[in-house]
């Protein structure tokens, strides 16, 4: 008995050993996948969904919207004057900033949208709402008042501004690159008139046609 006492005590310590590895493993083997799907999906530098990652979002989100008869902004923000900074500055004054303006964006947004870095100083936003071009305005501004703010980086102060163009789903497209397209042709309006934001029009698109004729 005692024999027999010791060996079904050898085999609960190893039956618990085996089901603590089992657990371990499969912990590891969770958080490998957690992070190959974040170095697939996101932009190391900001932490930010990468180009990727933000097209599959806006498509899904354009379907989601098609079928429930809803409407999606698109915001896609270019900054100005970054490339001064980061030309006379350096890289790594420039990274910073792109990280400044990554978490400013972050704590801009509402709760329910989506921002990305497309690349270099690039960004853009996805909102749904029912009020989507009054939601659209007002976020817009509040970005660029953010943004707007100066960036002090190793006790220098620098300042930036940024240019925002809005293209609206299905009203402007119902296709990831009809809004990226048409959003991007709005920023760079925003751009040459300095007005901050834009809203994509049909007359936009034709004299974007005339010009490229």
């Amino acid at each position: 008995p005692l024999i027999e006492l010791v060996t079904l005590q050898v085999t609960l310590v190893s039956i618990s050993i085996g089901g603590l590895l089992v657990v371990a493993a499969l912990s590891e083997r969770r958080e490998s996948e957690q992070r190959l799907d974040r170095l697939a999906n996101h932009d190391p530098l900001t932490g930010l969904a990468n180009r990727s990652y933000f097209q599959s979002y806006l498509e899904r989100t354009i379907s989601h919207c098609e079928r429930s008869g809803s409407q999606m902004s698109l915001l896609f923000i270019d900054l100005d004057r970054f490339k001064n900074i980061n030309d006379s500055r350096g890289h790594e004054v420039g990274d910073e900033v792109l990280r400044i303006v990554a978490n400013r964006l972050t704590e801009a947004m509402r709760s329910d949208d989506f921002v990305a870095r497309l690349g270099g100083d690039e960004f853009a936003m996805v909102m749904t709402h029912p009020k989507t071009l009054r939601a659209a305005r007002r976020v817009a501004m509040k970005l660029i008042e953010s943004l707007s703010e100066p960036f002090v980086i190793e006790g220098s102060r620098y300042s930036i501004s940024a240019s925002i163009g809005i293209s609206v789903s299905p009203d402007d497209g119902v296709d990831v690159n009809s809004l990226l397209r048409q959003a991007d042709m709005a920023m760079y309006q925003a751009k040459q008139k300095r007005s901050g934001f834009e809203y994509f029009s049909h007359e936009l698109n034709a004299l974007a046609h005339e010009q490229l004729q």
